[in-house]
């Protein structure tokens, strides 16, 4: 019986000596992280110019196309999701961005990195100027932003935003479902290319 507790006892020192397992982020921090950075709408504006042309092509009606996007939008929220918890890797990392972009220095830094999103949607005009967020910031805004920029969880950052993944079957169900639902033939790939 002692031998069993010995092990039990350096089973227990061992499991302490081991790293913990950071939780992912939940998604109630991921959906936030979405809207702060712009995603959101640049989800719907990006769908909508995949639902647009497909419109103009197979001359659907107004209701032909709100319901392809209410059959996809969901799916595709899904997507993103799992693609930015992937992306955030933890729900430390989540808190830490929203926590920044409750700051002063994070709000003008998540103006930018909407902006930035959505000229990249809309694939036309100027960027904003990267160059000219620091000047819009007191110098106390500047160091908090370097330092965030410069913690862990800005990290993602360097990462490359993962592949909207939506496996083969289930594109095949969404598609049949579409045509049975709204009556129309749509190629959902387009809407998950990212």
């Amino acid at each position: 019986m002692t031998r069993f507790r010995s092990l039990a006892a350096a089973a227990a020192l061992f499991a302490c000596a081991l790293p913990a397992l950071a939780a992912p982020p939940s998604t109630d921090q991921v959906r936030r992280i979405r809207q702060v950075l712009g995603f959101d709408l640049a989800m719907h504006a990006m769908l909508d110019k995949e639902i647009a042309k497909a419109a103009e092509q197979r001359k659907w009606d107004a209701g032909g196309r709100a319901c392809v996007r209410d059959e996809i939008v969901p799916v595709l929220s899904d997507a993103l999701d799992i693609a930015f918890a992937d992306l955030f890797e933890s729900s430390e990392n989540a808190q830490a961005w929203l926590d920044f972009a409750d700051k002063p220095a994070g709000r003008t830094m998540m103006e930018y990195v909407r902006a930035d999103v959505a000229a990249s949607v809309r694939g036309e005009g100027e960027k904003p100027d990267a160059s000219a967020l620091a000047s819009q910031m007191s110098e106390e805004d500047q160091i908090e932003m370097l330092t965030f920029i410069l913690s862990p969880a800005a990290q993602v950052l360097q990462k490359q935003f993962p592949e909207l993944d939506l496996p083969a079957e289930r594109r095949d169900a969404l598609q049949a479902k579409i045509r049975s639902t709204c009556g129309v033939e749509f190629d959902v790939a387009g809407a998950f290319s990212s």
